[in-house]
């Protein structure tokens, strides 16, 4: 028994902390959480009427909540450090916990004001009709590697989709002290060395990065589009291997089996805000409406040059 309680204490600490994240959002997206999911449809400027449980709609600035994304995932990485400080996370037993009891009274409110986007895009915004809006969240992306403090892939992301369209992409690295922003068609954050060459011998020769859970099957797949010349490189964490494309460290990233979209929603802003691709691996573009399946189900490769070349090579495989 006292076993079982250690756990429970253990869960919940955990999960009191990074559950911050998600109360952080709930002050600007009106809707519920659902497991991990953290899928939103609204934003603080809806005005929802509790009584008769309907939304009135109102225009969001996009602007006003790239800042607020950022300042939601940096918060969110506070509290994984602080987490991986204070307890023993390998024996923590799911990531996935029910965070619909936690008390939103005492928590802060986002700031909606960050400093480098006021400066970079001190004219820019837009203004989206509230419905239009999906707002997807990973509080903890490469959560087997947090537990065994393997820190540099660990992860907070969120991402703004608008009529399914990822626009605003906000990978932020607690460990790495470092944050990357993206608006598509605006601008992206000077805080990171974006990737210009796609090198010749990567035609022959491509660097692919893969998961670490599809390592034999992502090499052979590999492998048998190129004829064994490619090099493979394993990574954990989705956030972590789409920044080494958009870097241009690596000429692409497949995945061959489901994703969640919470783990690829804010790279795929983020490449295309710098022209770059996230697809299936068909080519079909992912869709991150509020009413989608959350799996994404077609696998994935993600570009920074040469998209149709990398579809080419692997259409027949």
């Amino acid at each position: 028994m006292s076993r079982n309680l250690a756990k429970l204490n253990l869960r919940n600490i955990i999960f009191l902390l990074l559950g911050t994240l998600f109360v952080l959002l709930l002050y600007f997206i009106l809707h519920n959480i659902s497991y991990r999911k953290a899928l939103y449809k609204t934003y603080t400027r809806v005005l929802y009427d509790h009584d008769n449980k309907t939304i009135i709609t109102s225009k969001v600035s996009l602007k006003h909540l790239l800042a607020v994304s950022i300042d939601i995932a940096e918060r969110g990485g506070v509290e994984l450090k602080a987490v991986r400080k204070l307890v023993d996370v390998q024996k923590v037993i799911s990531e996935k916990e029910d965070c619909s009891k936690i008390n939103l009274d005492d928590d802060q409110l986002p700031r909606g004001e960050n400093t480098e986007v006021k400066t970079m895009l001190e004219s820019v915004d837009e203004k989206v009709l509230s419905e239009q809006i999906a707002v997807w969240v990973e509080p903890l992306d490469c959560f087997h590697e947090y537990k065994k403090n393997l820190l540099p892939c660990v992860a907070t992301m969120v991402c703004v989709a608008v009529n399914g369209k990822p626009v605003i992409g906000v990978i932020h690295h607690p460990f790495q002290n470092l944050t990357v922003w993206g608006w598509v068609g605006h601008g992206i954050t000077s805080q990171l060395k974006i990737g210009k060459t796609f090198f010749k011998e990567w035609t022959t020769e491509p660097e692919i990065v893969v998961s670490r859970t599809e390592a034999r099957l992502g090499a052979d797949f590999a492998a048998r589009a190129f004829g064994g010349e490619e090099t493979i490189t394993l990574a954990g964490g989705e956030g972590f291997k789409l920044l080494q494309v958009l870097q241009g460290l690596v000429s692409a990233y497949i995945h061959l089996s489901f994703t969640k979209k919470w783990d690829i929603c804010a790279g795929d802003a983020l490449l295309q805000t710098v022209g770059g691709n996230v697809t299936t691996l068909k080519g079909k573009p992912i869709s991150y409406a509020a009413s989608d399946d959350v799996d994404n189900k077609g696998g994935l490769l993600a570009t920074l040059f040469k998209h149709d070349f990398f579809l080419d090579k692997f259409k027949n495989v």
